[in-house]
């Protein structure tokens, strides 16, 4: 009676069930042509994402004035042609880093904010930008290097896939001896006498 009352062990019946299951199954190959579809297939799964190697000028504040100060800025360092190092100075003090190199776009975002992570991947190298606002003020951005997206080889993704594949052969093997055995049973339902 415990089994048919009790969710928990039945559940953990199922769960051990199941491992012992597995572990008697025996190890698959999986066929080159069929890693190869599955990466065809699954492509999105395994790019990877483009990265940007930037520079920053910052300032202080979500205000007109600071506004303007980036503007004016921007104007002096396209005017000099100031790299990055000296550029920096030319803005406010920033508690994090002023170069962000080999990025993607969520990590400048945890850093600088959605919007200058867009740019980063957006913009042209090698200049100023206009400023953009962050959470933090606005900033000047530079971008020294960008990577595209890109898909990686399949040699160096193929041990991953076959797991990948082996796993959902296992569980699909699983759940069909599951339902062989749900449907293997016969459920009576006996009425009482009265």
């Amino acid at each position: 009676g415990l089994v048919e009352r009790d969710g928990m062990i039945r559940q953990y019946l199922v769960s051990a069930m199941r491992e012992q299951y597995l572990n008697a199954l025996a190890p698959q190959n999986i066929p080159d042509e069929e890693i190869s579809d599955f990466f065809k297939q699954n492509m999105h799964l395994y790019m990877r994402p483009a990265k940007a190697k930037i520079s920053h000028v910052y300032f202080g504040g979500l205000d007109q004035t600071n506004y303007q100060r980036a503007v004016t800025t921007r104007e002096i360092l396209h005017a000099q042609n100031l790299a990055p190092e000296a550029a920096i100075e030319k803005g406010d003090p920033f508690y994090g880093s002023y170069h962000l190199s080999n990025q993607i776009e969520r990590q400048i975002a945890a850093q600088l904010g959605s919007n200058v992570a867009r740019a980063a991947l957006e913009l042209p190298l090698q200049s100023w930008s206009q400023p953009i606002e962050s959470p933090y003020g606005y900033h000047l951005i530079w971008i020294s290097q960008r990577s595209e997206a890109s898909e990686p080889p399949l040699l160096e993704v193929k041990n991953d896939i076959a797991s990948r594949i082996r796993r959902q052969k296992r569980d699909s093997a699983f759940e069909k001896l599951m339902t062989d055995i749900r449907n293997s049973y016969q459920i009576e339902i006996q009425q009482e006498a009265s």
